[in-house]
């Protein structure tokens, strides 16, 4: 606004040793608050903050991706303990090692250490019907440093029973 500009120079005009008191005001302000110092101060506290949100970020992240690591491994647990459920009626003859290995094939997707995978069978009749059931636990471990000391290892276990004879 022009107008406000000619009032603003006038008063600066009319006066000169208050506008100069400001002036060196202004002056010796800028002068100790905004050196290079205070600005690499503003830097780093504004860094500092986003990289507690970026910490936080990527921890929720990693937190996520093994969460989501173990919801597959134990819906892969239970198709294999199913799988195997159905292996073991029709392979009557098949010992606990075979029932670990089937297991163990049938997780694929993923890379299972079949000393970390136990499978138990045992059979039961309810109302006249004859069971097989079929347990199985998976020793999960996590892969994300931090989330493995504060969670270490997880039992995941599953299980199926199918009927054999009537």
């Amino acid at each position: 606004d022009e107008e406000h500009l000619a009032e603003r120079m006038r008063e600066v005009f009319e006066n000169a040793s208050a506008a100069r008191e400001r002036g060196l005001a202004s002056s010796r302000e800028i002068r100790t608050r905004w050196t290079w110092e205070q600005a690499a101060k503003r830097i780093r506290e504004i860094l500092r903050r986003r990289s507690m949100v970026s910490l936080l970020f990527v921890s929720f992240l990693f937190g996520i991706i093994e969460l989501s690591r173990v919801y597959w491994t134990w819906n892969t647990l239970q198709y294999a303990i199913e799988s195997t459920a159905r292996y073991a009626l029709v392979h009557e003859d098949a010992t606990n090692g075979d029932l670990v290995d089937y297991a163990a094939t049938s997780m694929s997707g993923i890379e299972v250490d079949a000393s970390l995978l136990t499978v138990t069978t045992t059979t039961s009749t309810i109302a006249g019907i004859s069971f097989i059931e079929v347990n199985g636990s998976y020793t999960f471990t996590t892969i994300v440093p931090f989330l493995s000391d504060s969670f270490g290892t997880l039992n995941l276990t599953a299980q199926a029973r199918v009927p054999y004879s009537l």
